[in-house]
């Protein structure tokens, strides 16, 4: 808040009448500058489509039987993580298994294991250093870093040649062959590299329990990436080739070959990517689907990336994504989730969620589409995608405990102007299932703004209640309703929380003592002393050192416990840092500008009246730190100048706002040094030429 300390003479401050006083040092104080934007929101902004979440309506909308393989934790990492470390491990942990079943002795064994380890950590450590040198290009010339990266490291792997590579006699063949492939792999080799794992997988099954899931991986993972790279024919016997090899770890480990990593659940996701290179849609999120059911994470941004590309689709793929009954659900959840994606955005820039919405409610719409279980998230898409008729059709044939449906049905009777059938459709879809927590919210918040249009204050409260909008509550409890209205609704309401602004409200129109039973418990006798502290301040009959050190004490009492006393309306986990500007004045100048003038949420002629309406004492918002500054400044007047009690007051109270407000501290500063210009802090003020510390005087 910009208010100021009155800089009038502090005697003429005492002039105020004692209930006026009391009122006003009481006013509501706790402020905060968050943008209530269901208040500020014009009918357009409000009538747009829901926002929903991508894994929960996918979770909703696509499910598949859980296949048998599981992820291993390694292929669950974060995109940005690299499991090498960890196959490292396994891979010398295999290594040494292997020879022990060979039966050496255990010197020769423990050498080989031993020579392994150095030849495999030889390769961590050239890989190391080419991804090290590899950032440090991206840096400095980023296009020769994405051309690198581009032609899979082959430029790059010839400035960056691999040490001398030493692997013992007795390694296993499957390990020397699968390590061979390795290397082919990373120096860009990729047919040499595919050469050795099909050499992996030649060998007798006996021989080759540990590598073949990893070798057969691996091919269907070279083939997928080579049909990424390739055209026509070639891209479509590269699909074949890659899903032949990932089905193939699948039925090896179901088989019972050693599959430490989870290559098993991983070879969906590289499966899928084959499909993906064939722009078999359909095909790629159902597999993608299954890699997700095995546990893997990193499926879900398969699936956004997929149905990002998917709804590019011409009409024949789009017809057939919609015939697709999980496809249908995940991009369908996909459109539904646009506006609160926490992945890349797949949307083209010359195109719109609404443009990709009305292309997929429109091929619904071709293919015959009407499924029940989903019609209300069909109703969603043809509502963001501007095709309100379909909307509502897909809204008319959804169940009536459907949550979504009925907010659709709401927002289409709002959009025709029909206020009274879209409040009664919000309190349906609140009383629903299906809504997530933000949805509920902003179910709520349009419910609050349908009442205000509606000039039913009480219900508007009780809505902004239901959403826990406290910007809302606040507005409606502080401003619009008058102090009759809250004190009805807290009486019929008591388990509402609304008591803390009904003592606030009363409190600021002079009604102490009845304010002090609507404080919480452990507020109440808080409150008390302090109202009492402030009345023997103002009782003239006392002696000045009695009203001074009950003025003081009251101030002591504002600063320490303000947030309960004046701050308790809002919670303080919300808004844990106080602001100096009340946004109820925002609130106010917002709600009377042309923006929110005309359309079915306008402010009514009848609220702006109510604002108008409201007592001038119950409209003097002001920090809590100002009001113990303010009681701090009239202990100080009733106090003798050059008085170190006077001084130590005005240093203390002065320093309660110069970090936060030198303006507001500076008369504190003045008075110091002018009236307590002989004591030592008022001397150490001057020679500083601000405020000193100060410690809290004993009066």
């Amino acid at each position: 808040m910009n208010s100021r300390l009155t800089r009038a003479c502090p005697r003429r401050s005492l002039r105020l009448s004692a209930a006026f006083a009391l009122s006003a040092v009481v006013a509501l104080g706790c402020s905060h500058d968050v943008e209530i934007s269901y208040l500020f929101s014009t009918e357009a902004q409000l009538l747009e489509a829901p926002e929903g979440s991508f894994p929960e309506e996918l979770a909703r909308l696509a499910r598949v039987t859980a296949p048998p393989e599981r992820a291993a934790p390694a292929s669950g990492l974060p995109r940005e993580a690299d499991p090498r470390p960890a196959t490292a491990v396994l891979d010398i942990a295999d290594v040494r298994r292997a020879l022990a079943q060979q039966g050496l002795a255990p010197a020769p064994r423990e050498a080989a294991g031993d020579a392994y380890a150095t030849a495999r950590l030889q390769l961590e450590d050239w890989l190391n250093a080419r991804a090290a040198r590899l950032a440090k290009l991206e840096g400095e010339d980023y296009n020769q870093w994405r051309s690198q990266r581009v032609t899979g490291w082959i430029d790059y792997a010839k400035d960056e040649p691999l040490p001398a590579i030493e692997l013992p006699r007795e390694l296993p063949v499957e390990f020397a062959r699968y390590f061979e492939g390795a290397l082919r792999w990373h120096t860009g080799q990729f047919a040499a590299a595919r050469a050795a794992w099909l050499q992996v997988m030649a060998l007798p099954e006996a021989e080759r329990r540990y590598r073949s899931t990893w070798a057969a991986f691996m091919l269907g993972r070279a083939w997928a990436e080579e049909g990424g790279r390739a055209f026509g024919a070639e891209r479509a016997r590269c699909a074949r080739e890659a899903e032949r090899w990932c089905r193939q770890v699948r039925q090896l480990a179901a088989d019972g070959f050693s599959d430490p990593l989870g290559l098993a659940a991983a070879s969906y996701g590289w499966e899928a990517r084959a499909a993906l290179a064939t722009e078999d849609y359909p095909a790629a999120i159902e597999l993608y689907l299954r890699q997700q059911a095995t546990g893997d994470a990193s499926a879900l941004e398969s699936l956004r990336r997929t149905a990002g590309r998917a709804i590019y689709a011409d009409a024949a793929g789009l017809q057939a994504l919609a015939r697709h009954d999980n496809a249908r659900g995940v991009i369908t959840a996909y459109l539904a989730s646009r506006g609160r994606s926490l992945f890349s955005d797949h949307i083209r820039d010359s195109d719109s969620v609404a443009d990709a919405a009305a292309r997929w409610a429109a091929a619904l719409a071709r293919a015959g589409v009407r499924d029940e279980p989903r019609a209300d998230r069909l109703a969603w898409v043809a509502y963001e995608g501007g095709l309100f008729a379909l909307a509502g059709d897909w809204a008319a044939l959804a169940p009536e405990e459907s949550g979504m449906a009925q907010w659709i049905r709401a927002q289409l009777a709002l959009r025709a102007g029909n206020l009274r059938e879209g409040e009664s459709r919000l309190r349906a879809a609140l009383a629903a299932g299906g809504l997530d927590d933000e949805q509920r919210r902003r179910a709520a918040g349009e419910l609050a703004r349908a009442c205000l249009a509606l000039d039913r204050p009480a219900d508007a409260l009780q809505a902004a209640l239901a959403g826990n909008l406290d910007p809302e509550i606040d507005y409606i409890a502080s401003r619009v309703m008058t102090l009759a209205e809250l004190r009805a609704f807290v009486e019929v309401r008591p388990e509402s929380r609304m008591g803390p602004w009904l003592a606030l409200r009363l409190a600021r129109n002079g009604q102490v003592d009845a304010a002090a039973g609507y404080y919480p418990p452990e507020v109440q006798p808080v409150f008390r002393h302090y109202v009492d502290d402030v009345r023997v301040g103002f009782d003239a009959a006392r002696p000045a050192g009695e009203r001074a050190e009950s003025f003081w004490r009251a101030a002591q009492t504002m600063h320490e416990h303000g947030e309960e006393l004046l701050g308790s309306a809002i919670e303080a986990e919300y808004y844990p840092v106080l602001r100096e500007k009340r946004a109820d004045e925002r609130t106010v100048a917002e709600r009377t500008d042309g923006r929110l003038a005309g359309g079915v949420f306008a402010t009514t002629a009848e609220e702006l009246r109510r604002l108008a309406a409201l007592p001038a004492a119950e409209r003097n918002f002001r920090h809590y730190r100002y009001r113990a500054a303010e009681l701090a400044w009239w202990a100080a007047a009733l106090l003798p100048n050059d008085s170190d009690e006077t001084a130590r007051i005005l240093a203390t109270a002065g320093g309660w706002l110069k970090a936060r407000d030198p303006e507001a501290a500076q008369p504190f500063y003045q008075a110091l040094v002018i009236r307590c210009g002989h004591t030592a802090l008022g001397q150490a003020a001057a020679k500083a030429r601000w405020l000193p510390p100060a410690a809290a005087p004993a009066l």
